[in-house]
């Protein structure tokens, strides 16, 4: 139900100017080209998806799944060099870490960060993924103590 509503909006969106309220930011950036973010009948701040993204995340995540638990060791001694790299959770085999994004130069972090990855050896890694902040995130940011906004 929730994809044919979505589908209707889309449809209607060339024509007509549109306002949803949603409490789901996947909707949010599904649907809206610029999002409004409120809290306690406050309107905080207004963007697109990405620059809302842009302007309150600061790190990309990296979740690799290593083989064994002694792989850890090696695999952090080998991603070392990356100084905006910090681990936020280790459960069993899966080390998830926050990769600190730089306002420019981001596309040769990214590189970087594929390249170091990929090299790493086979028998330590069994798989690993890099992805950027949701607007969820975004979101959690915006309305935190630390991250609150007010637009006047």
């Amino acid at each position: 139900a929730r994809r044919a509503i979505w589908a209707i909006i889309r449809a209607a969106k060339p024509q007509c100017a549109q306002l949803v309220s949603t409490h789901s930011m996947d909707e949010a950036a599904a649907l809206g080209d610029r999002v409004a973010i409120m809290a306690n009948g406050r309107l905080l701040t207004i963007g697109t998806p990405s620059d809302l993204k842009d302007r309150f995340c600061d790190a990309y995540f990296v979740e690799i799944e290593l083989t064994s638990d002694g792989a850890a060791g090696r695999v952090m001694e080998d991603l070392r060099r990356f100084p905006g790299l910090k681990v936020r959770d280790r459960v069993g085999a899966v080390l998830k870490m926050e990769l600190a994004r730089e306002r420019t130069g981001r596309a040769r972090l990214l590189a970087s960060i594929f390249k170091s990855l990929a090299a790493l050896d086979r028998k330590d890694v069994c798989h690993f993924s890099v992805t950027e902040p949701s607007l969820e995130e975004a979101f959690l940011a915006v309305v935190s103590a630390d991250g609150a906004r007010c637009v006047d």
